[in-house]
């Protein structure tokens, strides 16, 4: 009985010193052995951050597709940046605008035409990037805005800004509608302009507005169109699900007046 006893006690004092070893390395190695995530290094995210990258969560919020941002990192030092924004926060139309980014530590500096960013990098690898946007200053009056904001941006391997070129017939639209129905074609040009055709007693006929201007970067397409009698521009976004020879997909997250959320898809058919 004493033998058992001192047996049982045993083990149960190597349970509790393994417990104690254990928890007092949580901050430094998990108890499976993994190294927990670390602060990356200046290197690392020099080096990992090249190439192209599109915010997907705001404060723990998918972002919507209206609200989306691109950001491409090249190795020379230079950022370019593509957004636009909801009529809510302000009517934005930036396409492959030229900035320049620096590291120190783990802390990015970006600067983009007027406007700098000063952002804390929490992780890094090949697909994302978790950081955290500390302050916002407008370049031209030196007004410094704590934002303390986190954000995820997750990797952009394609580049659909070529092959969307062509004339394109709207096969089906699903969840809410945005603008009119999937009974449309759009032929998108070089020059970054369009053609936006819609049938008139069963005949293609073209719908001629003042501006037709379509941005991709990546894979996120951001069109701006008016009205010949209408001096109100008119904004749409689509993230791009995939684009082959013959079919073009369309996803997207919007919002309506009340605040809730939708997806609604959009396919089509190449005609040439």
């Amino acid at each position: 009985m004493q033998i058992f006893m001192y047996k049982s006690m045993k083990k149960i004092f190597t349970i509790a010193l393994a417990a104690t070893i254990c928890a007092a390395a949580v901050l430094t190695t998990s108890c499976n052995g993994k190294n927990n995530p670390e602060v990356p290094t200046q290197n690392e995210i020099q080096t990992k951050i090249i190439g192209k990258w599109k915010k997907t969560v705001t404060d723990g919020v998918e972002v919507l597709t209206n609200q989306r941002a691109i950001r491409t990192y090249q190795t020379d030092g230079k950022v370019f940046f593509s957004q636009s924004a909801h009529k809510t926060y302000g009517w934005v139309w930036e396409n492959h605008l030229e900035g320049t980014y620096a590291v120190e530590g783990n802390t990015l500096y970006e600067t983009i035409p007027t406007v700098s960013f000063k952002s804390q990098i929490n992780s890094i690898n090949d697909k994302v990037i978790d950081k955290l946007v500390q302050t916002r200053t407008n370049t031209e009056t030196g007004d410094i805005l704590n934002l303390n904001q986190p954000h995820k941006y997750v990797k952009v391997n394609v580049d659909y800004s070529k092959d969307i070129i062509g004339l394109w017939e709207g096969v089906e639209m699903t969840g809410d509608e945005t603008y009119g129905n999937a009974e449309a074609r759009i032929e998108y040009k070089a020059d970054g302009t369009y053609a936006y055709y819609h049938k008139v007693n069963g005949e293609w006929e073209e719908l001629l507005q003042d501006i037709e201007e379509w941005n991709v970067d990546g894979n996120w397409l951001a069109t701006r169109w008016s009205n010949e009698d209408s001096e109100e521009v008119n904004y749409e976004w689509w993230d791009i699900e995939s684009v082959t020879a013959e079919t073009m997909k369309w996803s997207a997250l919007r919002e309506k007046e009340d605040g809730s959320r939708f997806n609604t898809t959009f396919t089509w058919k190449k005609i040439k």
